[in-house]
């Protein structure tokens, strides 16, 4: 059995404390580390093998959004699981731009953390639906991305179907559910849609496909 490896960066000691023992008894993770602001954690996560990286957004001497921006130049491929009190839209979109792959609240339940970080862990996207939601209603524009909307017209219709669940927040398994397919052929449209549309990283994709649904 695969071990999730969780780094915390969080400047609140009792939040800190509380997520390792919400981790720490999951039998598939494990806490490799932790910050108490974005600098810091840019010191030592480099240094430490981490899959997953809880990332509060509100911190002393280097906020969540500075700490993303950087992480993503220093490691691009890591994952990265925004844990704030806050659900400002503007933030939240700001921060799947930047590269991280889901947003969670700090009031949600044991049970939804750990599945927030087992998606994010396997390189999907973590949105509530309401928080999908609030984006659209709020934010239009501003993508980072390397395609525009007009490279979906090379994809197929079974290729745009995943696409669209994809911006809507759905995991891989809940669009297979949802296209009656397997899981591996969802990550097979995935691969190929990455390659027709120009992207290297999985987080590249979700951005594009949220800002396609935000723009429906």
């Amino acid at each position: 059995m695969k071990i999730i490896r969780v780094f915390i960066v969080d400047d609140h000691p009792l939040m800190r404390n509380a997520l390792e023992m919400a981790i720490e008894a999951a039998s598939d993770m494990q806490i490799v580390g932790e910050a108490i602001n974005g600098m810091e954690a840019l010191h030592l996560i480099p240094q430490i093998e981490s899959d997953v990286v809880l990332m509060d957004l509100m911190m002393p001497e280097m906020n969540g959004l500075e700490a993303i921006r950087a992480l993503i130049n220093l490691l691009p491929e890591i994952r990265i699981l925004i844990l704030s009190s806050l659900d400002k839209e503007a933030d939240i979109l700001q921060a799947v731009q930047l590269g991280a792959l889901g947003f969670i609240t700090k009031s949600a339940q044991r049970d939804e953390l750990l599945q927030a970080i087992r998606t994010v862990d396997a390189g999907e996207a973590y949105l509530p639906p309401k928080i999908a939601a609030k984006l659209m209603n709020t934010v239009r524009e501003s993508h980072s991305g390397k395609a525009n909307t007009g490279g979906s017209e090379a994809l197929t219709r079974r290729q745009k179907d995943v696409l669209a669940l994809i911006g809507q927040g759905f995991t891989n398994q809940q669009i297979a559910t949802k296209l009656n397919i397997a899981d591996a052929t969802v990550r097979v449209h995935i691969s190929n849609m990455m390659d027709i549309l120009g992207f290297e990283y999985r987080r590249e994709l979700v951005v594009y496909a949220v800002k396609r649904h935000m723009e429906s």
